[in-house]
């Protein structure tokens, strides 16, 4: 497993779009260099809950993880904290 792996769908927008988003996808990438975090919260009671993390599912983390940076995301984020 690369480092790479742990990069999003969109990865271009992280030369053209907002600080926040750069950070939440350096953060997410650099929490991966000492261990597979995602298969860490995939798991319970030591066992796998979605059997084999996939390349999909590490991108789809990743997406997700830089969308929350994005202004929408941000928005949700800020939304969801005042309930």
């Amino acid at each position: 497993m690369t480092i790479s792996e742990h990069s999003g769908y969109f990865t271009k927008r992280l030369t053209q779009t907002n600080q926040k988003e750069i950070d939440y996808s350096n953060a997410w990438i650099e929490l991966h260099k000492n261990t597979d975090f995602l298969n860490k919260l995939l798991t319970s009671g030591g066992k796998s809950v979605v059997g084999e993390v996939t390349d999909r599912d590490r991108k789809i983390a990743a997406t997700i993880i830089q969308w929350l940076g994005s202004s929408v995301g941000e928005s949700f984020v800020s939304e969801v904290g005042v309930k």
